[in-house]
C-alpha cells in the first residue's frame, strides 16, 4: 500500500478502485485527515502520462494468467506472446486493507468485438490459494498505485493536445488592426 503524507496534520490517501475513461481516469479512494476519514470518488478527464500506461502494461500478463486466457506460462512469456497487445487492463479494485486486488480488463476480438475480463480476487500473500506470481503482481500494483496517486495530486498528468496553445510565435504585423 502506498501512502502519501502532507502537511503537519497528515493527509493519507488509500486507493480502493480505479478505471480508465475514454480520456482520463475514474478513481475511488479514502482520504484520512488526522482522525477523520473521507471517501472520495472522482472522474478526472485529464490525459495521463505514458508511465501510467506502462504500469498498466505490466499488469497485462497477470490478467491473462488469472483469467486463464493462457496456461502454463510465466508473466514474461505471456507478455511476449504474439497477440498479447490485444489484452488491456482497464481497472483495478483493491481488497480490504489492500491485501489483494481484482483486475478488470478486456481482450479485443476480431470484428471490432471486445471480450470483458474480470480476474478473481487475488491475495498477495495467501497460504491456502497462492498465486505463483503474486510477488510480481504486488510490485506491478505498487507501481500503478504510485502513478495514480501522482495523477490525483496533479503531478503526473499528460497534456491534452486540444488545450495546448503555442505562444512562441509572434503574430504577423500585417494582421494588426489599425487604431
Amino acid at each position: 500500500m502506498i501512502t502519501i503524507y502532507q502537511s503537519e496534520l497528515y493527509t493519507m490517501k488509500t486507493l480502493t478502485k480505479f478505471k480508465l475513461l475514454p480520456l482520463g481516469l475514474a478513481v475511488w479512494y479514502t482520504e484520512r485527515h488526522g482522525e477523520y476519514v473521507e471517501t472520495v470518488s472522482r472522474e478526472m478527464p485529464y490525459p495521463y502520462e505514458e508511465s501510467l500506461a506502462t504500469a498498466l502494461t505490466h499488469l497485462r500478463p497477470h490478467l491473462m494468467i488469472l483469467t486463464e486466457m493462457v496456461d502454463g506460462l510465466t508473466p514474461d512469456e505471456a507478455q511476449a506472446l504474439m497477440g498479447a497487445d490485444r489484452y488491456r487492463v482497464t481497472g483495478v479494485t483493491w481488497g480490504k486493507d489492500s491485501c489483494g486486488v481484482t483486475l478488470v480488463g478486456r481482450k479485443e476480438l476480431r470484428g471490432n468485438k471486445v471480450l470483458n475480463l474480470v480476474a478473481p480476487f487475488t491475495k498477495f500473500d495467501d497460504e491456502f490459494e497462492e498465486y505463483m506470481y503474486s510477488e510480481g503482481l504486488y510490485i506491478a500494483i505498487c507501481d500503478l498505485e504510485a502513478e495514480i496517486l501522482e495523477y490525483i495530486d496533479g503531478t503526473k498528468r499528460g497534456e491534452s493536445p486540444q488545450l495546448a496553445i503555442d505562444f512562441s510565435t509572434n503574430p504577423s504585423t500585417d494582421d494588426e488592426v489599425p487604431h
